[in-house]
């Protein structure tokens, strides 16, 4: 017999979970009944865009959040299936549940993909509609972030060093306004290249068996998602498509990333040419800060004049 549910506030505990302990000791956390919700329409709706029909699968387990995620709130809030394995996953068993639920969204960390590829299981992988990557730190953003660590420091100092100390804050803004604009351009620019890469790699393995909709899958291919090659075709040459969708991928980005490479070289080439060190201003060059070095006090104020100034 149907009983009532228990009336409760959306601020009102409904389960807990412990922190990783990154930081020190874990902590057990609380979430209210209304968290779910939020996660699903700040994060499950807009990006995983799940739909009733759709077959997930999480290496992750519903004791870690981001397998509690991935296993029960997302699916199941968006009108999907869940696939639970119990076993520890390895490459070979989840490998098996993809190929033979179907799955459309996966759901691992990063360590779990790089296992997957090379243990031979990249053609289970590559009929996966939507391959979601979290749980780790990734190592290519760890070198990403260092660099950009070293490199804003001497673009930024190199950039406010040719103005006089006065003139310090307008150049920091249009320094970062040029580095924000560059990356959005970049982004753009990079982008459209990788995807019109993806689609002319792709057109020759696949117009024979998509015909009109090999552009528009290709495109499909470009934003990650591989597997919208495999639903257009029968299941007897949906292998060959998705080695050729693989392809394809690895071919656009193996393109954009040269192009990259050479843009940033091209970059690195000029600035070597064009940075001097006449251009940068005299308090530029002095490990002494212009406000403690007698030379250069008063210098770019002129109502300070030829008077000595007077540093303690």
């Amino acid at each position: 017999m149907p009983v009532a549910a228990h009336p409760v506030a959306g601020t009102d505990p409904a389960y807990a979970l412990f922190t990783s302990g990154t930081t020190g000791e874990p902590k057990l956390c609380f979430h209210g009944h209304r968290d779910a919700v939020i996660y699903q329409n700040a994060f499950g709706a807009p990006v995983l865009g799940l739909r009733p029909g759709d077959l997930t699968l999480s290496v992750s387990k519903t004791y870690f959040a981001y397998g509690l995620g991935n296993s029960v709130f997302y699916p199941l809030l968006s009108g999907a299936t869940a696939v639970l394995v119990p076993e520890v996953p390895s490459t070979g068993l989840v490998s098996d549940r993809i190929i033979r639920h179907a799955i459309r969204a996966l759901f691992a960390v990063p360590s779990f993909y790089a296992r997957m590829l090379s243990d031979q299981a990249a053609d289970a992988l590559a009929t996966v509609g939507m391959a979601v990557c979290a749980g780790e730190v990734i190592p290519s953003m760890i070198v990403t972030g260092a660099g950009m660590g070293v490199s804003n420091v001497v673009r930024s100092a190199t950039a406010i060093g040719v103005a006089e100390p006065a003139r310090a804050g307008m150049t920091s803004g249009i320094n970062e306004t040029f580095q924000q604009v560059g990356v959005a351009v970049g982004i753009a620019a990079l982008g459209s290249f990788f995807e019109s890469r993806v689609v002319a790699a792709f057109a020759p393995a696949a117009a024979g068996s998509l015909g009109a909709a090999t552009t528009a899958v290709g495109k499909a291919i470009a934003a990650g998602d591989i597997g919208a090659a495999t639903g257009h075709v029968p299941a007897r040459t949906a292998v060959t498509i998705a080695q050729a969708s693989r392809h394809a991928f690895l071919a656009g980005l193996h393109d954009v990333l040269l192009t990259a490479a050479a843009i940033a070289l091209a970059g690195s080439v000029a600035g070597f040419l064009l940075i001097r060190s006449r251009d940068l201003h005299v308090t530029a060059l002095s490990p002494v800060p212009p406000e403690l070095d007698p030379e250069h006090v008063g210098l770019d104020d002129p109502s300070q004049g030829d008077e000595p100034a007077n540093v303690s």
